[in-house]
């Protein structure tokens, strides 16, 4: 992924979904994309799926 000072390393990003009223984690999704773009509706899925 590239990185803030222009250079290339292995990263990863970690999206939850949880319910604010129990604090329980209802959906995780983790890729290698470099930002969050498009990135909602498969969380929402999870959650209604």
């Amino acid at each position: 992924m590239k990185m803030g000072d222009g250079g290339f390393r292995p990263a990863w990003n970690v999206r939850l979904s949880t319910d604010t009223g129990s604090r329980f984690i209802a959906g995780v999704d983790v890729d290698d994309r470099g930002n969050d773009h498009g990135r909602i509706d498969p969380m929402i899925d999870q959650v209604a799926g």
